[in-house]
């Protein structure tokens, strides 16, 4: 039987509020919702809208779906469309970022399908839009979390590589080259360097500089620091990894001009460095550089002292296969010599023997032979070379007053060392001594 008035009001009443309460849980929903016609121009936007994102339904609807997708995301968004046109029954998935009315992007992701009438024309989509900002943030975060243990397994691998090499080559240069090769590479480091404290000082030089390995790679880094300055000497100071993001800007360390000049040249931002440890004291420090800012971090940190300690290893056992073979050859020189005593009548010819053959097995420069004389006092007589000098006629032997590391070594009876003469203030100097000092570049006398 047809329905009275009083029926259909009832039902026009349930329609209503049935209508109210879907718009409610539209409204209040997380997501965006949303229609689009065939021309991709919003006909509905959901209050959520505003929520979300700070725009107003009125102020986007009407207006193409570029309004409110950012500019990056425009081709992912026109394809998934021109898709939907062909096939309009189909649900599309994609992650867009979504321009919020500060000017910040929120990260969505939109689920739509196409609305078509009983013929099967399309009249447009509806859909929702997402915010994944939580979703990605996680993504991210396990993301990094992978490619840190990405890192450290290649770290691991290295390391164990380059142990291995440690036992099998006797010759340093190769073993820090790869070395040097593994810590750009795991690191993206841009320069990599190891710097060796120069023998008897605080001064941090190029380790190949103190090998004389001239032809190892890129040339060698003249750029010096003493210890306490800059990232590499604060860094075998507090016997720490020190990183910056910004090297010139970072007023936690000592800078000084040459090291700055050299990271400004060179583009550099941020530098990493780890100290060479070993049971007698630092041998000098690692260090890597990166054009980008803020390049390195706590797991750059662990592995760059990894590798620090390999390359430790690496110099202390040079160092000892060196002191090996020089001592040696000292006990074959001292045999030979000894052997020779027997035989030569003039003791100066001995002693001139003995100083050329000390210059050749310590590397230096030059040497000289000072003999006491009756009034206790210290006489130049032998020298090694033309500047050492005159060693023809012992008469022309100059006198001088007892100074310098020769007179505290006769004084004391034990071997003195110095690694910078003029700067060392542990024995008595005197005018004419360091002037000759000077003017001949002597850095370090034993």
């Amino acid at each position: 039987p047809p329905l009275g008035f009083g029926e259909i009001g009832v039902l026009t009443d349930d329609l209503r509020q049935s209508q109210e309460r879907y718009r409610f849980l539209v409204d209040q929903s997380v997501d965006i919702m949303w229609t689009i016609d065939t021309e991709a121009r919003f006909t509905y936007l959901s209050d959520s809208l505003e929520r979300l994102t700070g725009f107003r339904p009125d102020e986007l609807i009407g207006k193409h779906v570029s309004a409110a997708t950012a500019p990056e995301s425009m081709a992912d968004v026109e394809n998934a469309f021109v898709e939907l046109t062909k096939n309009p029954e189909r649900v599309y998935k994609l992650r867009i970022l979504e321009p919020r009315k500060d000017g910040s992007l929120l990260p969505v992701e939109i689920r739509g399908t196409g609305i078509v009438d009983p013929d099967g024309r399309l009249l447009g989509a509806h859909g929702t839009n997402r915010d994944i900002t939580e979703v990605v943030r996680l993504e991210n975060y396990l993301r990094a979390q992978a490619e840190e243990l990405r890192r450290r397994v290649e770290a691991q691998r290295a390391l164990a590589e380059i142990a291995a090499q440690i036992t099998s080559l006797r010759d340093p240069s190769a073993v820090l080259g790869r070395t040097i090769a593994e810590t750009k590479r795991l690191l993206k480091a841009d320069h990599v360097i190891i710097h060796q404290l120069e023998g008897g000082s605080d001064l941090l030089v190029d380790y190949r500089a103190t090998r004389g390995d001239h032809a190892v790679g890129a040339p060698i880094d003249d750029t010096m620091v003493r210890i306490g300055q800059g990232v590499a000497g604060r860094a075998v100071e507090e016997g720490r990894v020190v990183w910056t993001g910004d090297y010139l800007k970072d007023p936690a360390f000592t800078h000084t001009p040459g090291a700055d000049e050299w990271i400004e040249k060179q583009g550099q931002r941020s530098q990493i460095s780890a100290p060479l440890p070993s049971e007698t004291g630092p041998l000098g420090a690692i260090s890597a550089y990166a054009s980008a800012p803020d390049a390195f971090d706590d797991v750059a940190a662990e592995v760059l002292g990894a590798l620090a300690s390999h390359a430790a290893i690496v110099l202390v056992n040079a160092r000892l296969y060196a002191e090996l073979e020089h001592r040696v050859e000292a006990q074959r020189t001292l045999g030979g010599i000894a052997a020779r005593i027997t035989a030569i009548r003039e003791p100066g010819d001995v002693l001139q023997e003995t100083l050329d053959e000390a210059v050749r097995l310590l590397n230096a420069d030059g040497g000289r032979i000072e003999l006491m004389d009756e009034g206790g006092g210290l006489r130049w007589a032998f020298g090694h070379t033309a500047i050492d000098l005159p060693i023809e006629h012992e008469a022309r032997a100059e006198r001088i007053q007892p100074s310098g590391v020769s007179a505290l070594a006769v004084g004391e009876r034990r071997v003195v060392i110095t690694g910078d003469y003029l700067e060392d203030d542990s024995f008595k100097h005197a005018e004419a001594s360091d002037r000759y000092i000077r003017e001949h570049g002597i850095r370090s006398v034993i």
